[in-house]
């Protein structure tokens, strides 16, 4: 039965048109008084009926959030957003304008240069495993590379693990990427790292890496989500499951769906939101393919990293709650050293601390349930670049410089991280 509910699904998506987004303008707003937190929180929770695009979630007073308007509705929300004290800033005037040019230059690049660096362009999943196989068949000398799949994905998609070793009895480095499947610049930043470790292993702070660590990424966790972004719509989030809701709404947000505090706060039981928790904790195979496969070894694991994007910040548990780990101290000790070591690169600057203090309230995360089910000691989300020009589209000739910076961050992480 599930093989003729994915036969169907993949007959819909070769017949569906593409999501335009003609006109449609994306704002910045920064609520500065307790009916202006009020309103976005409202439009946000009602987002889908209203026709609106949280490129961010409403969080505390005088934290900006973008949002994404449809022209149809822009003048009506204008005119709300000015009854109501707000100063927007424009980010996109039409967002289907920058999507077409971004689309252009790509074609341009593959029919021009189709050899060109892996890191000169975002690659579609099965560009992507292709590259892994290759990466692993080129392992160097003295080290193993292994591409594992550890499970399936609502659509029958394999769910794959890259691993890199150069000898027993160490602990491993977990790092993941596109658990939100518009978050491109994720899964770019995180197959830079890879390429690093293996074909730039002769490098000494590359192969001092592998000496210390065993290195264990999942570059897509939401893989479904993140073809459905190449095919159908550029800005979906979600996983892609079909529960047969009564709107037609499908997916949930795996990064709400893990099973440690669920659904307590900051998500949503309404299946047509963003932030939709799922049916039950991990009820995505996605999610419950990475439990399965951590869970097999949590001690294993000395440091966990998901990957996000966007807004430069680097975020330590907890979302769910403003209480502080145990460890909080030494743990921001780190934070400070790995995004000085990113800033040192090209200058750019990352704000850290617990998420729920920077960011906003989530539960069922995969960041705080590393921290509380496997107990992993060191535990890490990155937001990546930008702070908002591009946002969840970021230009493709950002994907090297964020891989630098960023590597360096992890490199200083993975240098610093004790244990007993």
């Amino acid at each position: 039965m599930k093989a003729l509910v994915i036969l169907v699904s993949c007959l819909c998506l070769c017949l569906a048109e593409k999501v335009r987004y003609d006109g449609h303008k994306v704002l910045r707003l920064v609520p500065v008084t307790e009916d202006q937190i009020e309103t976005l929180h409202i439009w946000h929770n009602e987002a889908h009926k209203r026709g609106l695009i949280f490129w961010g979630e409403p969080g505390l007073l005088n934290q900006a959030v973008d949002v994404q308007f449809p022209p149809e509705k822009f003048a009506a929300y204008r005119t709300r957003l000015n009854n109501l004290g707000f100063q927007p800033i424009v980010l996109f005037d039409n967002v289907q304008s920058e999507l077409d040019n971004q689309e252009a230059a790509r074609v341009t690049r593959q029919q021009q240069t189709p050899t060109l660096n892996f890191f000169t362009d975002y690659r579609t999943a099965a560009e992507i495993f292709q590259w892994l196989d290759q990466t692993a068949a080129n392992c160097p000398a003295g080290a193993t590379c292994t591409v594992t799949n550890i499970g399936t994905s609502w659509e029958g998609r394999e769910l794959k693990v890259f691993r890199i070793s150069n000898g027993p009895n160490k602990r491993a480095i977990w790092i993941d990427s596109l658990i939100h499947a518009r978050e491109w610049i994720s899964g770019a930043t995180n197959l830079y790292f890879i390429d690093q470790l293996v074909n730039n292993y002769n490098n000494a702070a590359n192969r001092a890496m592998v000496d210390a660590y065993d290195w264990v990424f999942m570059p897509i966790i939401n893989i479904d989500g993140y073809q459905y972004t190449f095919d159908t719509d550029r800005m979906w989030r979600r996983t892609r499951s079909d529960r047969g809701d009564i709107l037609g709404c499908v997916g949930c947000d795996a990064n709400r769906n893990f099973d440690f505090q669920w659904m307590t706060i900051g998500a949503s039981d309404d299946p047509c939101s963003n932030t939709y928790a799922g049916v039950a904790p991990n009820s995505e195979p996605e999610v419950d393919a990475v439990r399965a496969y951590i869970m097999q070894n949590p001690s294993y694991y000395g440091a966990f990293i998901t990957m996000h994007s966007y807004s430069q910040l680097f975020l330590l548990p907890y979302g769910y709650t403003v209480d502080f780990p145990q460890d909080y101290d030494e743990m921001m000790r780190v934070a400070n050293l790995s995004t000085n070591a990113l800033f040192n690169v090209h200058g750019t600057t990352y704000r850290f601390d617990s998420a729920s203090v920077i960011l906003y309230p989530s539960s069922g995360t995969s960041r705080d349930w590393a921290k509380g089910v496997p107990q992993i000691k060191y535990v890490y989300t990155f937001e990546l670049r930008d702070t908002g020009n591009y946002g969840f589209i970021l230009p493709p000739e950002q994907i090297i410089p964020s891989g630098q910076e960023t590597w360096e961050a992890v490199k200083r992480i993975a240098q610093e991280i004790t244990f007993p």
